[in-house]
């Protein structure tokens, strides 16, 4: 498990730039998470999957609508593309 003030950061940097796309009321002022691990970030597919069944069951805990959290990950889908390149 992560912990410990870098990942808190990173972790408060995440929600906001999310609230932000979504529209929410938040003004995110941290860098982009491609611009903030920068290129070649060796996220793996099996991390991010496991980041989106984590935000999943967070949206589910909050009994967030299934239109939703379908808006939801389309918003955040794009993450995936500038995390993890294409494989050739």
């Amino acid at each position: 498990k992560l912990t410990g003030p870098k990942f808190e950061t990173f972790k408060e940097n995440l929600v906001e730039q999310f609230c932000e796309q979504t529209g929410g009321d938040c003004k995110f002022i941290g860098k982009a998470l491609k611009d903030a691990l920068g290129k070649g970030t060796k996220v793996t597919e099996k991390q991010w999957e496991a980041m989106v069944s984590d935000l999943k069951l967070a949206l589910d805990e909050h009994k967030v609508g299934e239109e939703e959290k379908t808006e939801f990950f389309t918003i955040v889908q794009p993450m995936h593309d500038d995390l993890i390149p294409p494989k050739k």
